[in-house]
């Protein structure tokens, strides 16, 4: 009895899935944006978000792609990403379509600091302190002094 109602579920799962996923359309592109060197390259970590009515639907790059699946519908399709403008447009899917768009994001100018100054000398500190007690070893033989 229960391996019948596993074998119903599953069954009915995978109808589900099909229906929503016949329903559903894809978006899906690539997000560039330029280097410091005014080089165009693809952005890893860019948030894409469509929001319409009633829905929500995001998802980050990698490597510069991404893809949602959406319903039918209208979207305000916004990409983001540290350190660059926001782009942002609207688009129409319709059921079971599929389709291609590529953001290029502009640069804002403003600096992205990877480190504050307290991180940067708690690691020089620690530098430091590692190398002291290899010196220190190394000059009484490699044992340890109290």
């Amino acid at each position: 009895m229960i391996v019948l109602f596993l074998g119903l579920s599953l069954l009915w799962l995978q109808y589900a899935i099909c229906r929503v996923s016949a329903q559903a359309s894809t978006v899906s592109g690539k997000v560039y944006g330029f280097d410091m060197y005014g080089n165009l390259v693809a952005l890893s970590w860019a948030k894409v978000t469509a929001r319409g009515e009633g829905v929500e639907s995001s998802a980050y790059t990698r490597s510069g792609a991404y893809e949602l699946w959406l319903p039918s519908g209208t979207y305000n399709v916004t990409v983001s990403h540290q350190g660059y403008f926001p782009k942002s447009m609207m688009l129409a899917v319709s059921s079971g379509s599929s389709t291609s768009i590529d953001f290029v994001l502009d640069p804002t100018g403003i600096p992205i600091p990877e480190f504050s100054d307290g991180i940067v000398w708690l690691g020089g500190l620690a530098i430091l302190v590692c190398l002291i007690v290899t010196r220190r070893r190394k000059s009484h033989g490699g044992r340890c002094v109290g």
